[in-house]
């Protein structure tokens, strides 16, 4: 069977990439020469494009990259596809994107849009998903826990994902009340290292003890 180069969700991906350039579009005239790109720890703005480049540019960056990724996950994927996993990890960054253009576009419009909020929303958004997905992801190269040992044993990679779904649906919910709380961005960051760490040492107690098992 023939690879295709560009599938359905592909497509969606990119037109949603294309997108953002009409909010861009339908408030150039009010925005600043300069657009605050980057933020630092404490939520300030620590890097600045011109509003020509933020606009029309890095839409056409982003665009591009998705469209070279999804060319080479088509044509080197061997497994497989599950379709929500496939369709989760093409269209979900392109969304996420989507909405982080609208946010800065908003911030530098209005200089009043609170950064903490906008990185916990999204975080939340992501965790709660992939939680969701994460137990009924198959064995790939391409998306999930990925680590030489669950790449080589199916078991290992069944029991790590199991495990993994639930914890980072766990840390979408403390996401979430870290949010709402109004806590400090470095909070957040410590929950994204631990959801990041855990999964994977676990996976290495699993792979040890099926090892141990089939001796």
């Amino acid at each position: 069977m023939k690879k295709r180069i560009l599938g359905k969700y592909d497509i969606i991906s990119l037109i949603i990439c294309l997108m953002t350039i009409i909010p861009g579009l339908m408030i150039y005239k009010d925005l600043p020469k300069e657009v605050a790109i980057h933020f630092d720890i404490n939520g300030n703005a620590d890097g600045f494009a011109s509003r020509g480049f933020t606009c029309f540019a890095m839409p056409l960056i982003f665009t591009a990259i998705q469209l070279v990724l999804c060319i080479i996950t088509n044509l080197a994927w061997k497994e497989e596809k599950n379709k929500k996993g496939e369709m989760v990890i093409k269209i979900l960054p392109a969304i996420v994107f989507f909405v982080m253009m609208i946010w800065m576009l908003l911030n530098a419009k209005e200089k009043n849009l609170d950064i903490k909020a906008f990185v916990g929303i999204v975080m939340t958004v992501i965790f709660l998903v992939c939680g969701n997905f994460l137990p009924k992801i198959r064995r790939n190269a391409f998306y999930g826990i990925r680590t030489p040992h669950t790449l080589a044993y199916p078991e290992v990679w069944d029991k790590t994902h199991r495990f993994a779904g639930p914890f980072v649906f766990v840390s979408g919910f403390l996401s979430m009340i870290i949010t709402v709380m109004g806590m400090h961005l470095w909070v957040l960051f410590v929950i994204i290292l631990v959801t990041i760490i855990v999964p994977l040492i676990y996976s290495e107690i699993v792979y040890r003890e099926f090892k141990k098992s089939t001796k």
